[in-house]
C-alpha cells in the first residue's frame, strides 16, 4: 500500500510506520489522518507483523497540526469536524491495534502528534527531544487527538492541567520523569534502546501480546464509547473554533466565519490592552535590575549550587558600593535540582521578568533551557555547560550569549597529554558522567590515545542518579589502568575514590576542572591527596592574592561558602562579567545596549582573577583555558601555567 505522507515498511514481524513530511516537519494533516487510519487498520489485519514501531522521518517526529491547511479547513463545517474526527481516530486505532506499539520519538513533538504518541502502549524519546502541549497557544483546545483524554491518564490530573493549560514545552527527560514516556535516551542510542524493546517484543509469542492488547482495548473502548460515537476521543476544541463552525453550520459565508475569529482576536487584543502596562524593559526600574539563574541547590549536584551563592554574594558586595548606574542588583534562584524539565519551567517562569539569565548549571540543563531563553531574547551570561552546545548555533541566535565555560574535549585531550607525556603512563581510564559533560573529556582522551604512546584500557560511565559505584571501582581496578581521569559531579567523584580505596586500588587520579573545590579534601578526605586536576579559567589559584580578597568578601557575605570556595568564586566572576556589561551600557540601559556592551569587552580579568576574557561582535565563546595543580597538604599548588585552547564561536 503507497501512501502520500507516511511510509509503511515490515521485516522480521516489525512494522514500522513513519510520519513522511520532513519538508514540513511532518505537520499533521487531514490526508496524513487519513492515511494513518488506513495504513493501522491493514496493519491490524497483518498475519506476520508482531510488533509497531511509530517514528517521524528527518529531525523531528512532528511539529504538530498543519496551520497552513487549517485556512482550508474552517472553510466548511465538515471539514471542521473531519479535521477534528480523523486524529482522534488514529489515536483510537492506535489504542485498539492488536499488536504493540512503541513511539519512537526520534525528534520535537508538538501538539496533536503527542495524541499519536501517547496512544502508543510503550513511549523511547531522544533525551534533547521538545514535547510541547502548545495548543492553547494557538487558540485550541487540548482536547485533539485525545490528548486531554491521555495525558492525565499518564502523568495525573494536576499535571497534566499544568501542561493543558499552561501551554507548556518540556524536554524529554522531565517527561520521562513523569511517566509521558518511558524511556528517555541520549540521541545516539535511541535506535539500540528502541531496537532492543522491538526485539524483545516481536520475539514474544503472538498468543500473549496480542490478548494483552486486545484486554488494553477493551479498556479504551469502554472508556471511550460515549465519545466515540460523536467522534472524539476527548472533550471539544476550543470555543474559538466552536464559534466558526456553528456560524458554517447556519449557513453564514467563509467570510462570516472569519468575522466571527476576528472579532475574539479582538476581544483578547483588547484585554491585553486594557492589562496593567509593563516595565519597559523586563526585569529593570529605576532603582533595580533582576537577574536569574536556575541551578542545582538540592539533588546529587548540589554541592555546584554554590556558584550561585557565590553570584549572589557579589551582587551584594556591588549593592554596598552603590549598586551600578543607581540600580541594586536584585538575584533570582530557583532551585531545579539538576533535573532539566525542572530548570526549563524555571527558566519559562523568569524569561519575561528578568532582565538577563547568568550562570545556568549544567550541561544537560544548558541544553534543555537555552532555546526559551534565546527564543524570548534573554541574553545568557556564562552558562556553566558544555561549550559546544552553542557550537552549531546560528550567528543571529548567538547574539545575546556569553559563554566561558572551559571545552571539555581539549581539556580531555590535555589531560591524557600531561599523564601520558609528564606522569609516563601507559594505561588510561576515563570514569565518567553519562552525558555530554563525561562524553566530552572521554573524547578528549580517546583522541589523544588514538596517536599512540598509551592504551584506555577502560571507559566507565555512571548514571546520576547512581550511588552504589562499587562495580565501577572494580572495573577500574581490573583495567590496571596508571591513571584514571574523572569526569563526575564531587559527590559522585568522591564516591568512586572511596569504593576504589575499598577494593585496594589507588592509581594516580587526574579530573576536570568540575572537581577542583576544596569540597573535595573534606569528601574526599586523604584520598584527594596527589590528585591532579585542573582550575578554570576565570578563576585560577585560590591562593593568588586577588582571589584570597575576593574569597574575603564572599564568606563575610555568604558565610555558607566557606569550605566552598572554588564554586563561589566561579559563579562571582559570572556575576562580575554581567556587573561589567551593566557598567559599559550605562543607565540608559536596554538588553540590546547589554550586549553590545558585553562585545567591548577586552583582556578582562575579573578583580584581576583568572586568564583574560575577551568577547566581540564576532565572538561569544570569550574564556577557554585550564590550570593544572596537583592536591597538597589540603590545597591546590599549580603544576603548569594557563594552558589556552582555542574559542569555539
Amino acid at each position: 500500500m503507497t501512501f502520500e505522507t507516511v511510509t509503511v515498511a515490515e521485516a522480521d514481524g516489525v512494522a514500522t510506520l513513519t510520519l513522511n513530511r520532513p519538508d514540513k516537519l511532518n505537520a499533521l494533516n487531514v490526508t496524513m489522518g487519513e492515511e494513518l487510519c488506513a495504513a493501522l487498520e491493514a496493519l491490524g489485519k497483518s498475519p506476520t507483523a508482531r510488533v509497531l514501531v511509530v517514528t517521524g522521518a528527518g529531525r523531528m517526529f512532528s511539529a504538530g497540526g498543519d496551520l497552513a491547511s487549517m485556512d482550508q479547513v474552517v472553510r466548511s463545517a465538515a471539514a471542521i469536524d473531519h479535521s477534528v474526527r480523523i486524529y482522534c481516530e488514529v489515536a483510537r486505532r492506535l489504542r485498539e491495534l492488536p499488536l504493540p506499539a512503541v513511539a519512537k520519538v526520534n525528534g520535537d513533538a508538538f501538539g496533536g502528534s503527542l495524541g499519536i504518541i501517547m496512544a502508543c502502549d510503550l513511549r523511547v524519546a531522544r533525551d534533547d527531544a521538545r514535547l510541547g502541549f502548545v495548543f492553547t497557544r494557538v487558540g485550541l483546545s487540548g482536547a485533539d487527538a485525545g490528548v486531554s483524554y491521555l495525558l492525565p491518564r499518564l502523568v495525573g490530573v494536576p499535571k497534566a492541567i499544568e501542561l493543558l493549560f499552561l501551554g507548556e514545552t518540556i524536554v524529554a527527560a522531565e517527561a520521562e520523569r513523569i511517566g509521558l514516556v518511558h524511556r528517555a535516551v541520549p540521541a545516539a542510542q535511541l535506535d539500540q534502546v528502541t531496537d532492543g524493546i522491538v526485539k524483545r517484543l516481536a520475539a514474544r509469542p503472538t498468543s500473549s501480546t496480542r490478548p494483552t492488547c486486545s484486554r488494553s482495548a477493551s479498556r479504551a473502548r469502554t472508556t471511550a464509547r460515549g465519545s466515540a460515537r460523536s467522534g472524539r476521543s476527548a472533550p471539544p476544541p476550543s470555543r474559538d473554533a466552536e464559534l466558526a463552525k456553528r456560524a458554517l453550520a447556519q449557513g453564514e459565508s467563509t467570510m462570516r466565519a472569519r468575522l466571527v475569529v476576528a472579532a475574539i482576536l479582538a476581544v483578547l487584543v483588547t484585554t491585553a490592552v486594557a492589562a496593567p502596562a509593563q516595565p519597559r524593559v523586563a526585569g529593570l526600574t529605576d532603582t533595580e535590575v533582576r537577574l536569574g539563574t536556575s541551578t542545582p541547590l538540592s539533588g546529587p549536584a548540589a554541592a555546584w549550587g554554590s556558584t550561585a551563592r557565590g553570584m549572589e554574594a557579589w551582587a551584594a558586595y556591588v549593592n554596598e558600593q552603590g549598586g551600578v548606574h543607581g540600580r541594586k542588583i536584585r538575584l533570582v534562584i530557583k532551585d531545579d535540582g539538576y533535573v532539566p524539565g525542572r530548570a526549563v519551567a524555571n527558566v519559562t517562569e523568569m524569561k519575561d521578568s528578568v532582565f538577563a539569565i547568568v550562570g545556568l548549571l549544567g550541561t544537560a540543563i544548558v541544553g534543555a533551557t537555552k532555546d526559551v531563553a534565546i527564543g524570548a531574547g534573554v541574553p545568557l551570561v556564562a552558562p556553566f555547560g558544555n561549550a559546544r552546545i552553542f557550537a552549531r548555533e546560528p550567528r543571529e541566535r548567538m547574539q545575546g550569549v556569553f559563554v566561558i565555560n572551559t571545552d571539555y574535549p581539549p581539556e580531555g585531550e590535555f589531560l591524557a597529554t600531561h599523564a601520558i607525556r609528564q606522569l609516563k603512563a601507559k594505561k588510561l581510564a576515563v570514569f565518567y558522567q553519562n552525558d555530554a559533560y563525561g562524553r566530552g573529556g572521554l573524547d578528549g582522551v580517546r583522541k589523544v590515545v588514538a596517536t599512540g604512546g598509551a592504551h584506555l584500557v577502560a571507559e566507565i560511565p555512571y548514571e546520576l542518579s547512581d550511588r552504589a559505584l562499587g562495580t565501577h571501582a572494580l572495573k577500574l581496578k581490573e583495567s590496571g589502568a596508571d591513571v584514571v581521569i574523572l569526569y563526575p559531579t564531587t559527590t559522585h567523584g568522591a564516591l568512586i575514590l572511596k569504593e576504589m580505596a575499598t577494593h585496594g586500588y589507588r592509581p594516580t587520579v587526574m579530573a576536570s576542572f568540575t572537581l577542583a573545590d576544596p569540597l573535595m579534601f573534606t569528601l574526599a578526605g586523604a584520598l584527594w591527596e596527589g590528585a591532579y586536576v585542573n582550575v578554570a579559567g576565570q578563576v585560577g589559584p585560590l591562593t593568588a592574592p586577588e582571589a584570597v580578597r575576593v574569597i574575603e568578601i564572599l564568606t563575610r557575605l555568604a558565610p555558607s561558602l566557606k569550605g566552598k570556595e572554588y564554586a563561589g568564586l566561579y559563579g562571582a566572576v559570572s556575576m562580575m562579567l554581567a556587573v561589567e556589561g551593566l557598567k559599559r551600557a550605562g543607565r540608559e540601559l536596554t538588553r540590546e545596549r547589554f550586549v553590545a556592551a558585553l562585545e567591548t569587552v577586552r583582556d578582562f580579568r575579573a578583580e584581576g582573577i583568572g586568564a583574560p576574557i575577551t568577547f566581540g561582535p564576532e565572538r561569544r565563546h570569550g574564556l577557554n583555558a585550564v590550570m593544572l595543580m596537583r592536591a597538597e597538604k589540603g590545597k591546590l599548588v599549580p603544576v603548569t601555567g594557563w594552558q589556552l585552547f582555542p574559542p569555539l564561536y
